[in-house]
């Protein structure tokens, strides 16, 4: 079994790369040294299940204390808020996304603000706040999805009210599944 989740887990990496790395199509490297380029990229930052079935990152440990209080105070499995974190940031603080999400968990301010937030969106930056809001809205989709994981994600990435899932959606469920290691 952890041979097809590592499998797995390969495929849906590769393919993410690929499509958010599009400089690299077309420039005669071919597959393996994509996915050489890959492990590279993601050497620092990667990440792992520990004895516990825990999602955890290598090269950013600290952050790996404020996500688990974090999510273990709004409710949600530390290896799923783990698994959004890395998906969404990359475990980079400063990141910033094309739509306007910003930090850790990528959460848009208007999204912050509509969920009680109000601070600025520069204080969206420092990990603490970043965390305390976007596991807010992590939770009450985890809460809306009743723990099922691809509705929790579902409801993170395309707003809480969303029931369809879309091919964008599908995609992020299936990197979540293989970060945690649950082939389906």
């Amino acid at each position: 079994m952890k041979g097809r989740a590592l499998w797995v887990a390969l495929v849906v990496a590769t393919g993410a790369f690929m499509t958010n790395m599009p400089a690299m199509a077309g420039n005669g490297s071919g597959p393996l040294a994509a996915l050489r380029a890959y492990q590279a990229h993601f050497e620092k930052t990667s990440v792992e299940e520990d004895d516990g079935g825990e999602v955890k990152e290598r090269g950013n440990g600290r952050y790996s204390a404020l996500i688990s209080a974090a999510a273990r105070k709004h409710g949600v499995p530390v290896s799923l808020a783990k698994a959004i974190v890395r998906i969404e940031s990359n475990f980079n603080a400063r990141a910033r996304g094309s739509h306007g999400e910003i930090g850790l968990m990528q959460i848009k301010p208007a999204t912050a603000r509509g969920i009680g937030y109000r601070g600025s969106v520069k204080a969206l930056y420092d990990p603490a706040t970043n965390l305390e809001w976007g596991m807010r809205y992590l939770a009450k989709a985890h809460q809306l999805a009743s723990g099922d994981t691809c509705g929790t994600v579902l409801r993170y990435n395309a707003g809480h009210y969303a029931r369809h899932m879309n091919p964008v959606s599908k995609r992020y469920c299936h990197r979540v599944i293989a970060l945690l290691g649950d082939v389906v």
